[in-house]
């Protein structure tokens, strides 16, 4: 069994970048992390990257590039992206945006300036990463590669930068061993379920431009329980999805989110926005937490 026990939005900070590593037995802390992507528009991503490679004890996790573009900066020029920024140069789109621009007159236009972002992003991961080239790890924030306009400009930004993908996220997560565990279900956010219907029926629409999914990608657990994974590592729900891997003959990826921080300072995301009461929520010390109290369960797998 191949558990990817992964945390995303690696690298805002230097010190949230420490913090996500104290959970790491491979980089000198403790728990069950062995998997992370990091934020390559980050302004701190060269410093962060380093801690990565500075700090390997051991078994060193796995690291993955964390694409973005709702948050902070571009990489590629501003002028070769004016579809995906406001005035100030700042990311300005949302999930949503996203979705609608994907029908809009200027598709085509959104599709060519997202996969020049992208190839941007992944060629500054790999200029400090570069042995990732042959075996790239692929995610997105808030997975809005999902979005099908999105999800081919992150293909072909693959292409564009001669990368050989090794693992890229599909999110469409399996709600069977939710309903077999009835334990759980008061801990189900509504709009975590919302999430995770709209990720699946996104991926209907995404399978025919990525046959490799059963090779490439691992059976995924993250949104349902999103804020609250502390619960998917009590022993019968976990059993649950490490069967259905199993049987399926694919590994588990486990999405925490343990790297907090104490308030939004403005270098890369806004204050006063739905990303600083993510970034700051108590969720994220219960999802850390776990992660060194359940180290044992994890690591059996």
């Amino acid at each position: 069994m191949r558990l990817i026990v992964h945390a995303d939005d690696y690298g805002i900070t230097p010190d949230q970048a420490r913090s996500m590593l104290s959970r790491c037995t491979g980089c000198g802390g403790q728990g069950a992390l062995n998997s992370i992507s990091a934020f390559a528009n980050s302004p701190c991503f060269s410093e962060c990257a380093q801690l990565v490679k500075s700090n390997q004890t051991g078994q060193a996790p796995k690291v993955g590039i964390h694409l973005n573009i709702f948050e902070g900066r571009p990489v590629a020029d501003v002028g070769t992206v004016p579809l995906l920024v406001d005035a100030e140069g700042v990311f300005k789109l949302h999930f949503a945006d996203l979705v609608k621009a994907s029908f809009s007159p200027s598709r085509k236009t959104l599709g060519m300036q997202l996969a020049t972002e992208l190839s941007a992003q992944i060629e500054r991961f790999l200029a400090a990463f570069p042995e990732c080239r042959d075996r790239l790890r692929i995610d997105s924030h808030q997975h809005f590669h999902m979005v099908p306009l999105a999800f081919a400009a992150v293909l072909d930004a693959a292409v564009c930068c001669e990368a050989r993908i090794e693992h890229l996220r599909i999110p469409a997560e399996p709600l069977s061993p939710y309903l077999a565990t009835p334990a759980i279900w008061r801990f189900v956010r509504p709009i975590n379920l919302v999430k995770a219907l709209t990720l699946k029926a996104l991926w209907q629409r995404d399978k025919r431009l990525f046959p490799e999914a059963p090779e490439k990608s691992a059976l995924f657990a993250g949104v349902v329980m999103s804020g609250r994974m502390h619960h998917v590592c009590t022993k019968s729900l976990l059993e649950r999805l490490v069967k259905k891997a199993e049987r399926e003959g694919r590994g588990l990826e486990l999405l925490f989110h343990p790297g907090g921080l104490d308030q939004v300072d403005g270098s890369f995301c806004k204050p006063a926005t739905e990303f600083e009461a993510f970034y700051c929520s108590k969720d994220r010390t219960r999802e850390a937490e776990a992660l060194s109290a359940y180290e044992g369960l994890l690591s059996s797998w």
